[in-house]
């Protein structure tokens, strides 16, 4: 790992990708923060690609890019997949998985992509926002570094994205309101629009 942080960025813009062997037909990895030094572990060790042809790639990446895919078995788990991920520069989201068949299946190997969630379209390898689905700049007036405390109706469940939380909010006619807690990337929807106070790490819209 210290070999590969000397080779320079190549990956989510500021960040280094470094692989190792982890047995045969095996790889594994981490991200490390160019700046701060911190490491993020590859979601899981990879196996096994070579089922999937002799042209597969086990890991692609790219250095002005978020996105990771992994082909072959994550942890030695079926099924053979691609597997898209998302890294936010804390941890990887899966974002879509394309499960593959054996080279020894009739027809060569084959794909079956599955359908992307409502109001997204697979396009360059992983499900994107519809942009008719994104939130204009209209349709909230943004509050950055205020929390609008209390009228909570609704926290989504686990880390999610920014853009998740105000798309949430924009689509349910309950939502006049919400904070986004960037420091631990959770979303509090609001039916009402309480009062402002200052947090360093919160994002809040209120719906116009």
């Amino acid at each position: 790992m210290r070999n590969a942080a000397k080779g320079g960025v190549n990956f989510a813009g500021d960040h280094i990708l470094a692989t190792w062997g982890c047995g045969a037909q095996c790889l594994m990895g981490a991200v490390i923060n160019a700046r701060s030094g911190a490491v993020q572990f590859l979601p899981g060790t990879i196996c096994c690609w070579f089922e999937g042809g002799d042209d597969i790639n086990p890991i692609d990446f790219e250095s002005g890019s978020d996105l990771l895919i992994l082909t072959g078995m994550i942890d030695e788990e079926e099924p053979l997949a691609r597997h898209y991920y998302d890294f936010s520069g804390r941890d990887f989201r899966l974002i879509k998985k394309e499960v593959l068949t054996s080279t020894n299946a009739v027809g060569g190997p084959q794909t079956v992509t599955p359908t992307c969630p409502s109001g997204f379209t697979f396009s360059g390898g992983q499900c994107v926002r519809n942009t008719a689905s994104v939130p204009q700049a209209t349709d909230f007036t943004i509050l950055d570094g205020y929390d609008l405390f209390g009228g909570d109706y609704y926290a989504m469940p686990g880390k999610v994205h920014y853009d998740d939380c105000e798309y949430e909010c924009k689509n349910d006619r309950r939502c006049r309101a919400f904070t986004y807690n960037t420091k631990a990337r959770k979303c509090f929807l609001k039916s009402s629009v309480p009062r402002r106070s200052p947090f360093r790490d919160a994002i809040s819209g209120i719906k116009q």
